[in-house]
């Protein structure tokens, strides 16, 4: 994991922040980052449009802006307390431009952002997602449901990723897994999803196949992944961490949300697919579909990112 220079931390007045601002304060005092809290105004939406009747644009922003620095301020006296060099930014415009080109701008690293409501299983949003696919750099999104201190961390690896690319965002997956875990004292577990290519087929196909061959199939490839994840995590996790191996049969997303609730995992961080497009960079889907499905928080990370 590279030294997290930078936090950008995004302010939403209408989720609950103390939790993931804590986080970030926390992070930030491992890393000796600096902090930026960053609060994005719409003007767009019809509450601004009415307003625009009475008041010129400055003097609508002006007053905007007053309004907010006075809802945000319980934050920004949290991080005072601490030694963090810290400042407030209140931009107006949207949040999918503005975010992007601040980050370009100011050499963010890292971003924390709140998401979702308290008891509420649909964690994140497409707005979540969409941060996640057009920035660079690593995602903390901090759900209301997470307990502080951190306790449990599980992070997903996939030893079948054998290229160059694969084998580089398991070890960034490992080693900021590895990082976290000391920063807030946790229990580390690292989880694999696998299956059978075709299994079902070959048990219910045209193919003579055998259940005893099946059935020794399967045996061979779980202790094939499992001599990959150890070999993974002997390279890359210190041994007095001594994380918890985890191996599971099946499609992730409809596994890890069973086992996240099962061992009470605060924090899951996963990785998300490289290739980068127009529209920003591509997310996978299992990365989504796991995302959409868990209500713990989840940090996002892309292979050339540590």
């Amino acid at each position: 994991m590279d030294l997290i220079n930078h936090i950008l931390f995004i302010v939403d007045i209408h989720k609950q922040q103390s939790k993931a601002l804590a986080q970030a304060i926390t992070i930030c005092q491992a890393h000796q980052a600096k902090l930026t809290l960053i609060h994005i105004i719409d003007q767009s939406e019809k509450s601004h449009q009415q307003l625009k009747s009475y008041l010129d644009v400055n003097e609508l922003q002006a007053h905007i802006k007053i309004t907010r620095q006075q809802i945000i301020q319980p934050l920004v006296n949290q991080v005072a307390a601490t030694s963090i060099e810290a400042r407030l930014e209140i931009l107006f415009g949207k949040a999918d431009v503005e975010i992007p080109h601040f980050i370009a701008e100011h050499q963010v690293n890292f971003i924390i952002k709140s998401t979702g409501s308290e008891n509420n299983h649909l964690n994140f949003t497409s707005q979540d997602l969409h941060l996640i696919r057009k920035t660079p750099c690593q995602v903390l999104l901090c759900s209301p449901n997470t307990t502080l201190p951190i306790n449990n961390i599980l992070v997903a690896i996939d030893p079948s990723d054998d290229d160059t690319q694969g084998k580089s965002l398991n070890t960034n997956l490992l080693k900021t897994a590895s990082n976290l875990n000391r920063i807030f004292q946790s229990n580390l577990h690292i989880i694999h999803a696998w299956e059978l290519a075709e299994e079902n087929d070959l048990r219910h196909g045209l193919l003579r196949i055998s259940t005893t061959e099946i059935d020794t199939l399967l045996e061979n490839l779980a202790t094939e992944r499992q001599k990959q994840v150890e070999s993974l995590v002997n390279q890359d996790i210190p041994a007095d961490q001594h994380p918890e191996i985890h191996l599971v049969k099946g499609e992730p997303s409809q596994l890890f949300q069973e086992f996240i609730e099962q061992h009470q995992i605060d924090l899951l961080i996963l990785g998300t697919v490289g290739r980068s497009g127009l529209s920003g960079f591509f997310l996978g889907n299992t990365a989504e579909n796991i995302i959409r499905s868990v209500n713990c928080s989840v940090l996002t990370i892309k292979p050339d990112h540590s």
